[in-house]
Parts: C-alpha cells; structure tokens; sequence
C-alpha cells in the first residue's frame, strides 16, 4: 500500500510532464492551423469572396492562444485519475 504523500509526489511528476506536451501541442497546433487557414485564403479567398482578400494578423496569435487554452484544458481530467484511484495503472 502507497501512502498518500507518495503517491500524490508520484501523479505530480507525472501531470507535469503532460501538461508541457498539451502546452506545445497547443502552440504548434495553433501555429499549423493559422498557417493552413492563410493558404486556404489565399487559395479560395478570390473564389469566395470575388477579390483577393487579405488575412487578418490577429487571428493568428487569438487562434494560438485558444488552442493553448483547449488543450491544456483537455488534460484537466487526468487530475480525475487520483481521485478515482486510477492513477494505480500509471505506475
């Protein structure tokens, strides 16, 4: 049996590291997704709107931020493992 001072050390180290990754997957998936809409834009942008149409710059560090956001987020639920007692499979 692990006792709880133990185990809470254990999950922490684990949560850290996690969250890192949802951080970058968050940057790199804003960043990648911004690029992929600017072309589309550009590549659409006369076929839809009947003139070229400028990408607005803001959209690209409001879509970063947002997917920064979701993503950690997402990884909230893993703080639900210690308090179901399924942190247990982790070790």
């Amino acid at each position: 049996m692990i006792d709880e001072g133990h185990r809470g050390k254990r999950f922490a180290s684990w949560l850290r590291p996690v969250l890192a990754e949802a951080l970058l997957m968050g940057k790199w998936g804003g960043l990648i997704g911004s690029a992929f809409g600017i072309l589309v834009l550009d590549l659409a942008g006369e076929d839809v709107f009947w003139r070229r149409r400028a990408p607005r710059w803001i959209g690209v560090p409001v879509s970063v931020g947002i997917t920064i956001i979701v993503s950690i987020a997402s990884a909230f639920p893993l703080r639900r493992l210690r308090a179901d007692g399924l942190h247990m499979c982790f070790e």
